[in-house]
């Protein structure tokens, strides 16, 4: 497993396909499937069936599953022991096997990137943000202008 600091997914536009790896994402091996899920052949005609759609309702938990279990650096999986999620699918509950210290943020000195993450998740699980990672970040393309004008994250996130 792998722990990316940004993904940019940039080849997404819809066009036959020699390999479903997403090839400007690094070269780490990320499918459409490890953020997106188990989706319908016939996603692309039924808008709203992968998850992370634009035109899905997604879950603020949900989200957080996805994206925390790359980004949610410093938890352990209960399965396996290692330090990262054991086969965890799209649209599961990451922290049903994925035992994180959410105030790992406060104890340790960490980036500003993870400090966001650990945030990020403890607003939503914590005390019910209705605001999750897709509320500021793209999922695919170059990663964007920091939001806000300088202010600190949790200005922006309402926590």
């Amino acid at each position: 497993m792998f722990s990316p600091d940004v993904i940019a997914v940039l080849d997404v536009e819809p066009h036959e396909r020699e390999s479903w790896i997403v090839s400007n994402e690094g070269g780490r091996g990320l499918d459409c499937f490890a953020c997106h899920g188990n989706v319908p052949e016939d996603h692309a005609t039924k808008k709203g069936t992968a998850l992370l759609s634009r035109t899905r309702a997604n879950a603020d938990k949900e989200v957080i599953s996805i994206c925390g279990s790359c980004h949610l650096r410093g938890g352990e999986s209960r399965t396996s022991g290692r330090p990262y999620p054991y086969a965890f699918i799209a649209g599961d509950d990451l922290f049903k096997d994925f035992k994180v210290d959410l105030n790992r943020d406060t104890k340790a000195k960490l980036d500003s990137s993870d400090s966001h993450v650990y945030l990020k998740t403890r607003a939503v699980l914590e005390v019910g943000s209705d605001k999750s990672c897709v509320d500021c970040h793209r999922i695919h393309g170059p990663p964007e202008e920091r939001k806000g004008g300088g202010k600190e994250f949790s200005e922006i996130c309402h926590y």
